[in-house]
């Protein structure tokens, strides 16, 4: 733990007794940052997103979070209204500071749980600043925004990323019905189908479905329902064709799933190995070898489209918009 004089120079301590990430209550050098890849909120969710947010969830791990907890916020309860629990809103915490988590219950912290707490959010804000690219029109008012995120030896880290990723939030209803509308539309023809235009399809299919509601791609039981969306999005014609083919494997294991079996489907890249290697079975060509086009989905406007994983010569990705 930092000491109340240091700016720089502690490590979380992990439950392991392994050191973790500096804490710091200032700007860190680049060498003491947790390497995170460099984004800019106002590009939207693309693969530079990705890659981003991939890095910030190994950051929360390294402190010995889980990404839940980036969720949590504290509160203060002093209301005078809240006397008793028969009283709605009534908290046991009264007068003390709390934690409520996302799921709206709370948990009272000691005085050392409570330094801990706003160390980490803290070292949190200071290690994610620098990775957040606000060189756009909107840089002086994007500045401020992050700058009224600390005062004085404190940081809301939580807060930052609440902020940085409000860019790619795709709650919006209008938005969802764009997503609805490009999830039913996409479809892949048998016509010169490979193997890597359907693991492209797959994957630009998945991320389009787990912005919408609740879907959510860790949770088996929800990942079903994107295994049903694939095969719906596959051809059944002409019969006997590779495509078609796998089309039908795979409509067979969502119903062995859904009776306790074809254990692969439980997460997508698994489920994935597995597609790929019926359709290599069936004779599916391979395909290029190229880096294949992911979703680029652009907050601004909402409109969808895609983005090759490759670097052009200054290091940016190659755009796409023909997917």
């Amino acid at each position: 733990m930092v000491s109340a004089g240091d700016a720089l120079g502690g490590v979380v301590s992990l439950p392991s007794g392994q050191p973790g990430p500096l804490l710091a209550y200032t700007t860190i050098p680049a060498h003491l940052r947790y390497p995170i890849p460099s984004w800019s909120p106002r590009q939207g969710r693309g693969m530079a997103y990705f890659m981003w947010y991939d890095a910030v969830l190994k950051l929360v791990a390294a402190f010995g979070m889980t990404p839940d907890e980036l969720n949590d916020e504290l509160v203060s309860d002093t209301l005078d209204s809240v006397s008793s629990p028969s009283t709605p809103g009534y908290s046991p915490f009264r007068g003390v500071v709390a934690l409520r988590s996302a799921d709206g219950s709370l948990r009272r912290l000691t005085a050392e749980e409570l330094d801990h707490w706003k160390s980490v959010n803290t070292a949190l804000y200071w290690h994610v600043l620098p990775s957040l690219n606000l060189d756009t029109a909107q840089k002086l008012s994007d500045v401020r925004k992050v700058n009224s995120f600390f005062s004085g030896r404190l940081a809301d880290g939580r807060a930052l990323l609440r902020w940085a990723r409000s860019f790619v939030d795709a709650s919006a209803p209008e938005l969802q019905k764009r997503l609805q509308r490009a999830l039913a539309e996409r479809r892949l023809s048998a016509a010169g189908a490979t193997r890597a235009s359907l693991h492209s399809h797959a994957e630009t299919l998945k991320q389009i479905w787990e912005l919408i509601g609740s879907n959510n791609p860790d949770d088996p039981m929800s990942l079903r329902d994107y295994w049903r969306e694939l095969v719906a999005s596959l051809p059944t014609e002409p019969a006997r064709t590779p495509l078609v083919d796998v089309r039908t494997w795979l409509a067979n294991r969502v119903a062995d799933l859904g009776e306790g079996s074809a254990k692969a489907l439980l997460t997508f890249d698994d489920g994935m190995s597995s597609v790929m290697s019926y359709a290599q079975l069936v004779g599916l060509p391979a395909g290029a070898a190229a880096p294949t086009p992911t979703l680029l989905f652009t907050s601004d406007t909402g409109e969808l489209c895609c983005q090759l994983a490759a670097p052009a010569s200054d290091g940016q990705l190659l755009p796409d918009h023909g997917c």
